[in-house]
């Protein structure tokens, strides 16, 4: 009987057990492993803690934290038909800067466009500025362009109309000339004194005779058929010292010539726009 022999082999697992590394040392500095903890997306906003440490981490929280438990820093975004919208709404804006109603708003226009509107239009101005919920300085950039756009409509209207006109006096010195010849410079002086002595200077500025010659063809027929002395009176009430209309428009284009005619934002604007309305007022005299 053979005896059989049982080996036991006795088998020992070895559990190997690895000493975690520490993220922070005694002085509060982080490791090189800090960084992979977190998220790749936020580890560039935490790098600097690697070089600053634990302390610097542990301030920016409760600086955080600190930050939002103070009503002053932030505001309740309005949210459209919740039930606190108005209040928030209000509240959002004020904290923005919008004033509490129009009479807030307050606006210098820009040297050189004044003139451009009045005090009841702005006042229509800054109530449709809160209506939007604009700040003063949205306010301000919008009113800047706005009038700064409508200086330069104007000032094109005004070259048109003025080019208009200019061209209307050249057409009619032209058939005044074939009319008149050399005679045409007094002829128009005497429509205009007609037209001054029965229609006064608002007649004068507004007909033009010399820029409208039927006007001019039927106030010289009237004066044909007036007597010499009541012509001679009423020229004499014209005034004697009238400077030619050549002369006139001689001094009209010089006045174009300058920078500020056309340029309302320039500082001769005003001042060139006043002479060219005496030349104007001359010129039809």
């Amino acid at each position: 009987m053979s005896e059989e022999t049982t080996e036991t082999t006795e088998t020992t697992e070895t559990t190997e057990t690895t000493t975690p590394v520490a993220l922070v040392d005694a002085e509060g500095n982080f490791s090189e492993k800090f960084l992979e903890h977190f998220d790749e997306g936020d580890r560039p906003t935490l790098e600097r803690f690697t070089k600053t440490g634990l302390k610097s981490l542990g301030k920016s929280h409760a600086d955080l934290q600190r930050q939002f438990r103070s009503p002053d820093n932030y505001v309740k975004m309005p949210v459209a038909d919740s039930a606190t919208f108005e209040a928030d709404s209000a509240e959002f804006h004020k904290r923005r800067g919008v004033p509490d109603d129009s009479t807030g708003y307050g606006y210098d226009m820009p040297e050189g466009l004044e003139g451009l509107t009045n005090d009841d239009e702005m006042k229509l101005y800054y109530q449709m500025a809160k209506d939007a919920n604009l700040t003063p300085a949205q306010f301000k950039a919008m009113a800047d362009g706005h009038f700064a756009n409508l200086a330069k409509v104007l000032g094109d209207a005004d070259a048109a109309a003025e080019e208009a006109n200019h061209q209307a006096f050249d057409k009619a010195d032209i058939e005044l000339n074939k009319r008149f010849g050399r005679a045409k410079e007094q002829k128009i002086l005497r429509a205009n004194a007609i037209m001054r002595y029965y229609g006064g200077e608002e007649a004068v500025a507004s007909l033009k005779a010399e820029n409208n010659p039927h006007m001019t063809l039927m106030l010289d027929k009237i004066a044909e058929d007036m007597a010499p002395a009541r012509i001679a009176g009423i020229m004499g009430s014209a005034g004697a010292a009238i400077p030619t209309n050549d002369a006139i428009n001689a001094k009209m284009n010089e006045l174009r010539n300058q920078p500020g005619y056309y340029d309302r934002s320039h500082p001769d604007h005003k001042k060139l726009m006043e002479q060219r309305n005496a030349l104007t007022l001359q010129r039809t005299a």
